[in-house]
């Protein structure tokens, strides 16, 4: 679908201009009671299309979350799958499709003035897969989850002579996503003898991401960010609970990666957020982010003989850029002028099992962040507390298990996910004027390990608890800063007023091991009993990577004259060439 508006347009307590591409919804499974046939299968739902759009004229609107511009594709939603009922098990969640891509161009005058209401939103997002269905009975299983489809790409530019204008809070100037569905979960299943678990499935993953802006963008509200731009990961589905005389737990599905993402404000782009003192907390000047998705995590397993099912591992995070040719400013606290973060997702967690004999499940990775690169050539002023210049962060995802039972043993965690490269070109300038408001934080830090799962075992004469292993931390990677002059003759420039504020600092931090689980045993008996308790081992730390500070071409200038700044050990006033 392709549109362009070549009209003024003023909409009251309306969307000015809405653009979509939907996908049909897929229909639920059919029950099945008393039969040999198990409950049906979800239906497939449909994908969304393609979704162009350019303004060249006015779009104003009024109203809470009425936008001024909304583009968005969206796959339709999966069909669940239908419940057995003394039948063999529950029916398949249907699969959905993906979200097409979405293109935006603005080369008018956008504005808005109700809270939540975006300048203009740019969305591309998949459906969740169906829901596999529950089964009860005497023997059987749950259905499994249906697939999610991918995020499309999603761009959004907005030129030269073009403005956006939002006055109120939770209103965006540009807001673009592309999200992946999350996997399906299975059914819950309860049996008289053996109940088994159908498979969750795996989180759909983000598309790429791109936000540019060459004209002029305000915002006059708190938590209004000037550009956010995400690209996010489907979570993996969970598997369902179940019980019997043997119940053993199904596996979680893994999440979804995300798309990279890109955000420019060039040489004619400003951007301005809490304007004129209108607001302006947590709004940041541009906060660009990929995230992987979490790993879908696995319900309890109750019976005489119980397994827990495993966590599914988390997704990782993409490539961020993003780069400043023009100015941008804030006038809130906790106001950053630009964040860039990739971050991985958590690892699901393992399920508990209850049984008189009982084996914890183990939960699976965190994801990886992946490389952050920022690039300043412009300006950037914040003046609240908490309000650093550049935030660069690659993280990776952290991770954790439990369970109980005459025989127990916990199950183990797994680890973190790695923290990739950092890197920060600064050539502009940038001046913090709040409290605790750095100039640059760039840091990497590996993704701690996940938690062994605790064991404990209550009973009359044998008795054996053993905790689960913990995972470890991983690495982080190396942070790379570089100064260089704006020009031979004029240098960057970092000024810092507040206290507390280093003008700049890096890091790469080692994800912390887990905790190995501990183990609680208690036996009585009448002429003897026998009682064992093993705690489960530490994860290892992960190391830190290299952090780099060097100069480039000309000068550069770093200056912090707040209190409680620790550079060096100087004096109150510190001046830095390089």
């Amino acid at each position: 679908m392709s549109a362009t508006n070549n009209i003024d347009i003023s909409a009251n307590n309306q969307i000015a201009i809405e653009v979509a591409s939907i996908g049909g919804d897929g229909g639920e499974g059919g029950d099945s009671y008393l039969s040999f046939f198990s409950g049906r299968s979800g239906g497939d739902a449909g994908s969304g299309g393609t979704v162009n759009l350019t303004n060249n004229n006015q779009a104003a609107s009024t109203g809470v979350d009425k936008h001024g511009i909304f583009a968005y594709s969206q796959s339709g939603a999966a069909g669940d799958g239908g419940s057995g009922f003394a039948a063999p098990s529950g029916g398949s969640g249907g699969d959905t499709s993906d979200g097409g891509s979405v293109n935006v161009t603005n080369n008018g005058d956008v504005s808005t003035t109700g809270a939540g209401a975006v300048g203009i939103y740019g969305l591309s997002v998949s459906n969740t897969g169906g829901s596999g269905g529950s089964q009860f009975g005497i023997v059987g299983g749950s259905g499994s989850g249906g697939n999610p489809g991918d995020g499309g790409n999603v761009s959004v530019t907005s030129n030269q002579g073009a403005s956006i204008v939002t006055n109120a809070d939770d209103a965006h100037g540009i807001l673009v996503q592309s999200i992946g569905g999350s996997g399906g979960s299975s059914g819950t299943s309860g049996n008289l003898i053996v109940s088994l678990q159908g498979n969750a499935n795996n989180g759909g993953d983000g598309g790429n991401v791109t936000a540019r802006n060459n004209g002029l963008i305000v915002t006059r509200g708190d938590n209004a960010k000037g550009i956010f731009a995400q690209s996010l990961g489907g979570g993996g589905g969970s598997a369902g609970g179940n019980g019997a005389l043997v119940a053993i737990g199904g596996d979680a599905a893994n999440g979804g990666d995300a798309g990279t993402v890109l955000v420019q404000n060039l040489s004619n782009g400003e951007i301005r957020t809490g304007d004129d003192g209108n607001g302006g907390d947590f709004s940041d000047g541009i906060l660009a982010q990929s995230i992987g998705g979490s790993g879908g995590s696995t319900a309890g397993a109750d019976g005489l003989v119980a397994l827990g099912g495993t966590g599914g591992s988390a997704g990782d995070g993409n490539t961020v850029t993003l780069e400043n040719y023009g100015s941008i400013s804030t006038n809130g606290d906790t106001a950053r002028g630009m964040v860039a973060q990739s971050i991985g997702g958590g690892g699901g967690d393992s399920g508990s099992s209850g049984g008189l004999v009982s084996i914890g499940g183990s939960g699976d990775g965190g994801g990886d962040g992946a490389a952050v690169i920022a690039n300043n050539y412009g300006s950037i002023d914040t003046t609240g507390d908490f309000s650093h210049g550049i935030i660069v962060q690659s993280i990776g995802g952290g991770n954790g298990a439990s369970t109980s039972g005459l025989v127990s043993l916990g199950g183990s965690g797994s680890g973190g996910g790695t923290g990739d490269d950092v890197t920060v070109i600064h050539g502009g300038t940038i001046e913090t004027a709040g409290t605790e408001s750095r100039g640059i934080l760039a840091q990497s830090i590996g993704g701690g390990g996940g938690n062994g799962g605790s064991s404990s075992s209550t009973s009359l004469f044998v008795g054996v608890a053993i905790g689960g292993t913990a995972g470890d931390g991983n690495i982080a990677g190396d942070v790379n800063v570089t100064l260089q002059g704006q020009d031979a003759s004029t240098p960057s420039v970092i000024r810092t007023t507040g206290d507390r504020s280093t003008g700049l600092f890096a890091q790469s931090v080692g994800g912390g091991g887990g905790n190995g689980g501990g183990s609680v045993q208690a036996t009585a008996g009448i002429g003897g009993s026998v009682s064992v308790s093993i705690g489960g081992s530490g994860g290892t730390g992960g190391n830190g990577g290299l952090v780099n500070l060097s100069q480039g071409t000309g000068l550069s200038l770093v200056e912090t004259t707040g209190d409680e700044i620790h550079w060096h050990h100087a004096p109150k006033r510190r001046r830095r060439w390089w």
